[in-house]
């Protein structure tokens, strides 16, 4: 099975309802889990002028976490739009499909997802895995 690493993005002072929401997710996610991951702390850029200390902030990578995509029982693709828009295609049994919408919907911790729109299109291909598409 493929496995989909998770980068996660921003920072900011956790409170218990930021601790809360975080575990929450792990919990959502155990069974599709491969590796929890870790957080990252700081960043270091190293140059040709040198090298300096990178702020925790909004714009950080601040951790990752790896998960198998067909362990949502799902078969389809996922791809990074040119916009920004990530374009999914999903197939299996409706119980499985709303679980991983259910999980798009979400987003990892700390991750902004402005909307979902689900269609169902009359697309033919039989997808045999889940796949990233470049």
């Amino acid at each position: 099975m493929k496995k989909f690493l998770y980068l996660h993005f921003g920072f900011v002072e956790p409170t218990p309802e930021i601790m809360a929401a975080w575990m929450a997710w792990f919990e959502s996610i155990s069974d599709k889990m491969v590796d929890q991951g870790g957080q990252f702390s700081g960043g270091r850029e190293i140059s040709k002028s040198g090298i300096r200390d990178l702020p925790l902030n909004m714009e950080s990578i601040t951790g990752y976490t790896v998960i198998e995509a067909e362990r949502f029982g799902i078969r389809g693709t996922v791809k990074n739009l040119d916009n920004g828009d990530v374009e999914v295609y999903a197939q299996g049994e409706e119980a499985a499909v709303e679980r991983f919408e259910a999980f798009l919907r979400r987003g990892p911790y700390m991750a902004r997802v402005d909307e979902v729109i689900r269609e169902e299109v009359g697309d033919a291909r039989a997808f045999p895995y889940f796949d990233v598409e470049f």
